[in-house]
């Protein structure tokens, strides 16, 4: 994730508040040592040994930086005009007000490292949806042909529309040859040759009714390429469309895909949109 997606989830108002109150805390531990400690060297040493403190030691031994602050009752910051003395008063007070920047910055970059909301979850964009499998107790059915996919309450058909022979999809072809939807076998071909089932591997069972009754066309521009007990793949052709002649006799070529058995599952989800044949367009959940 960069720094800009980053900033982009987590600086909401409550993300915020979460964000800087250990960035506060950390910056009182640690400007707590630089003041505490320092103040306390030097009543032993003398003021230039306290600026060495300031400036080289102000991140070591963190701990008793802390067991320091809590001992003393030191509020860390409101320490800081007691660096105000000896030879170099202004020198000594810069040298503290330096350490405890330094502190600042690097409690604010150790808690923008550390820091994780566990309330912002990335949704998923279409390119990171996970493919659904056998594997996954699920199953897909691809595309038969090149086209643009829309759904079923888009077909000019209530039997396709209201979903009575089951859900689905369907595919507004922009070609002529036509693949198995699944991974499995040929169980019908219809006399007119304007539809075919299958039965995947998986157990769904899937019709491909090419056009909107286009069985009065009797078998006529259609081609099939397959029959009745054939094994198809997503790659096989099974059948040739003249889809251009189908449109001039005036017919729909819409073409549903339908889960015959959709009873049998939990869902079927579809996509819509531009799409290739054999590319995945309906989801059958178990």
């Amino acid at each position: 994730m960069n720094i800009d997606h980053k900033l982009a989830i987590q600086f909401n108002t409550k993300s915020l508040l979460k964000f800087i109150f250990p960035t506060i805390i950390l910056m009182i531990f640690l400007s707590s040592y630089t003041s505490v400690d320092g103040a306390f060297v030097s009543r032993i040493i003398n003021e230039d040994a306290l600026a060495a403190v300031n400036i080289v030691y102000p991140f070591l031994n963190v701990v008793s930086a802390i067991g320091l602050m809590y001992a003393t009752g030191s509020p860390g910051l409101m320490t800081l005009p007691v660096y105000i003395g000896g030879e170099q008063p202004i020198m000594n007070l810069v040298y503290a007000c330096i350490g405890s920047a330094i502190a600042f910055v690097v409690a604010f970059v150790m808690s923008y490292i550390t820091y994780k909301d566990e309330e912002s979850v990335a949704q998923p964009t279409k390119e990171e949806a996970p493919v659904v499998t056998s594997a996954t107790g699920n199953a897909t059915v691809c595309s038969p042909v090149n086209g643009e996919v829309v759904s079923l309450a888009k077909v000019n058909d209530p039997t396709f529309a209201q979903e009575i022979m089951g859900k689905g999809a369907a595919v507004i072809p922009s070609d002529d040859t036509f693949y198995a939807p699944i991974n499995g076998r040929v169980n019908m071909v219809f006399n007119t040759k304007h539809a075919i089932g299958f039965t995947s591997d998986d157990g769904v069972e899937v019709l491909m009714h090419v056009g909107l009754d286009t069985v009065n066309l009797n078998g006529k521009h259609f081609e099939a390429l397959v029959k009745e007990g054939d094994k198809v793949t997503t790659s096989t052709p099974v059948l040739k469309v003249d889809i251009e002649e189908i449109k001039k006799e005036g017919y729909d070529v819409i073409t549903p895909v339908i889960i015959t058995n959709t009873a049998s599952y939990a869902d079927v989800i579809n996509v819509e949109g531009n799409i290739k044949a054999s590319e995945s367009i309906i989801k059958v959940i178990k």
